[in-house]
């Protein structure tokens, strides 16, 4: 089960000097179990041993101990990145089941550069996109109108 999304368009780009910041985000993320929709092994608090795993769906539950920078940690969200001859990073493809992306663009949005997007499509034919203006994430739906020639 789950729903597939796919990134129809990308103008995201996060600067060369803002992705040790991005990365930090990132990492920080981590600490907030109340987020983390993909799974648990365990019980909350105590768990098996005295240990519980939470995690992101689809990450790693220790993700910042494996991806040593916010390349990585795309990469393992299940982007295809690249970077600019600048240095930054661009997240150039996405086509997968969905799964907590949205946390993660939402930690790196103070980082990314202003007019960034992201355009979607869901399997069902279901388009937004995400634009990102330097303080803040939003979402637009598309909508289709038709006209005669």
């Amino acid at each position: 089960m789950g729903y597939y999304i796919s990134l129809t368009g990308s103008s995201f780009t996060i600067p060369r000097e803002k992705l040790d910041d991005a990365y930090k985000a990132l990492c920080e993320l981590n600490k907030h179990d109340e987020l983390k929709r993909g799974g648990s092994w365990g019980q909350l608090g105590g768990g098996e041993y005295g240990r519980t795993e939470v995690w992101f769906a689809w990450m790693d539950s220790d993700y910042p101990s494996k991806c040593k920078n916010a390349e990585e940690v795309f990469n393992a969200l299940r982007f295809d990145t690249s970077q600019t001859s600048a240095g930054a990073l661009s997240l150039d493809c996405f086509d997968s089941k969905a799964g907590d992306e949205d946390y993660f663009l939402d930690a790196v949005t103070p980082f990314v550069d202003p007019g960034s997007a992201l355009e979607w499509r869901g399997e069902d034919g279901e388009m937004w996109r995400d634009l990102f203006n330097g303080k803040t994430r939003s979402r637009q739906s598309a909508v289709i109108s038709w006209r005669e020639d």
